[in-house]
């Protein structure tokens, strides 16, 4: 829902340059990136999901992604606005997480202690994007507001109930800044650092455990592109 109504707003947007705007300079541009993504998950879980948290954690990984995009530029005078779109065409792993639990069997009264352990995969990501910019001399300097959205599949093994694999829907909001330079007539570099806030997205086990992870991702972005 939410990456409907952006692209919504984008295009609305998008129209409304196209009528205000005298200039025909700009056009379409694809390109790759490469970028070093700082992922921190925190964690929580309901045991009884009553609403109340039983226990936090906080996990941090790097992983490293390369993407395309596709975007529309249209000049302003002294800048652009540029509309897109990025997709990471693979998986990004969120390294599996262990902690020893005991339990107590309710009919044996017999304690049990194991290992429980949970681990995540985000794919199918892609985001669309509106960067306004500024010209400073052969560069420019731009900043990024954007919607993201992927597909997050959650795997638990737990000793208290049965193991989970579930696919959510990850959405967030990306915003950012960046430079842009042109190395020749047709071809430019970007290089941008931005972070993107997903919303919440949980889990619930057989026994009615709840757990939620909340993950924000700080990446260092390197951008080469082609214009036509």
């Amino acid at each position: 829902i939410m990456i409907k109504k952006l692209l919504s707003t984008f295009v609305a947007l998008f129209s409304l340059l196209l009528v205000t705007t005298n200039s025909n300079a700009g056009g379409l541009s694809i390109g790759l990136s490469g970028s070093m993504n700082m992922l921190d998950t925190g964690v929580s879980d309901d045991i009884d999901n009553n609403g109340t948290k039983d226990t936090t954690k906080s996990y941090s990984d790097d992983v490293f992604s390369g993407s395309i995009f596709a975007e529309y530029s249209i000049e302003t005078g002294n800048g652009s606005v540029t509309v897109g779109v990025d997709y990471i065409p693979m998986d990004a792993d969120i390294d599996k997480r262990s902690i020893t639990q005991s339990s107590i069997k309710a009919a044996s009264s017999t304690a049990t202690s194991g290992t429980n352990s949970a681990e995540g995969t985000i794919e199918n990501h892609f985001t669309v994007y509106i960067q306004p910019s500024i010209n400073i001399g052969a560069s420019e300097i731009f900043a990024t507001l954007g919607l993201a959205q992927a597909d997050v599949i959650g795997k638990s093994v737990s000793l208290s109930s049965t193991d989970i694999s579930q696919s959510k829907t990850l959405e967030g909001i990306k915003y950012g800044v960046g430079l842009k330079h042109g190395l020749t007539d047709t071809t430019f570099l970007k290089a941008s650092v931005s972070l993107t806030d997903y919303d919440a997205v949980s889990w619930t086990t057989s026994n009615n455990t709840k757990g939620t992870a909340d993950i924000e991702n700080l990446d260092v972005s390197l951008s080469l592109g082609t214009s036509f």
